[in-house]
């Protein structure tokens, strides 16, 4: 009797072929497409609060410095000017408080309702009195905006006399800073 020896044939094939391939990186594509707008979106909405967050930081700290030497503080706002990102500075004259320059990410753009005479880039000046207060007659609204991003602008108010500094929602249809 005669018996064959059969072996099992061992299958050589490792990897995708190349419709399979195809196929995934087709998919990867279109879920890039989809989801690339709303990852852009979301970087200038970050960047747009991370300076909404430095302009309140200065502002409270100018404050806190005017209060605790009982003198007076100033800081400056200034706008994107070509390469030079905006900017919450000490003023080149005055009494500037300040202990580092708050510089914003360079697609930032501030504008404020300072009533003074000011010289581009610089759109504001505050003074905070040695008691804390702004030594302005009324209200002032800072407002931050990015390039990139339409959907908000960020405000903020500095109450008179108070100097209270209170964030929102720049509403651009009444010019008015509404709460978030």
């Amino acid at each position: 009797m005669l018996h064959l020896i059969v072996f099992p044939q061992v299958k050589s094939e490792r990897g995708f072929t190349l419709f399979e391939l195809l196929v995934t990186f087709i998919i990867v594509g279109i879920l890039g497409a989809v989801a690339s707008p709303n990852l852009t979106g979301l970087l200038a909405r970050t960047e747009l609060n991370q300076a909404l967050s430095q302009v309140q930081g200065a502002l409270q700290e100018a404050q806190r410095e005017a209060l605790r030497t009982s003198t007076s503080c100033e800081i400056e706002l200034r706008d994107k000017d070509g390469n030079v990102p905006a900017q919450v500075v000490n003023p080149s004259t005055g009494n500037g408080c300040l202990r580092n320059t708050r510089e914003l990410d360079n697609e930032i753009r501030l504008t404020s309702s300072y009533g003074g005479t000011v010289t581009a880039p610089v759109v504001g000046e505050i003074e905070f009195g040695f008691r804390g207060n702004i030594n302005l007659n009324n209200s002032q609204t800072i407002s931050i905006s990015h390039e990139n991003y339409d959907a908000e602008t960020k405000c903020l108010v500095i109450s008179f006399p108070l100097a209270i500094v209170r964030s929102g929602i720049y509403n651009t249809s009444n010019n008015k800073c509404e709460g978030d």
